[in-house]
C-alpha cells in the first residue's frame, strides 16, 4: 500500500490543530471515528511542532 495520499484513490483526511497539547488530545476521539468509519482513509493531522511526538504516538494517523 502507498503511503503517498496522492497516488491512490482512498478518502483523505486533514486534522488541524494549531493550539495546546489538551486540544490535541482531544481530538483523537475524532480520528478514531474517522478510522472506524473509514478505515482506509489517509488521515493526516497539522499541528505545532510540540505536539508531534505525541501524535506520532496515536496509531490512527498516518505518518
Amino acid at each position: 500500500m502507498s503511503t503517498n495520499p496522492s497516488s491512490d484513490s482512498r478518502k483523505r483526511f486533514l486534522l488541524i490543530r494549531t493550539d495546546r497539547v489538551g486540544d490535541t488530545i482531544l481530538t483523537f476521539p475524532a480520528v478514531t471515528a474517522l478510522r472506524n468509519n473509514y478505515p482506509e482513509a489517509f488521515i493526516s493531522f497539522l499541528a505545532q511542532p510540540y505536539t508531534v511526538p505525541l501524535i506520532e504516538q496515536y496509531a490512527g494517523i498516518d505518518l
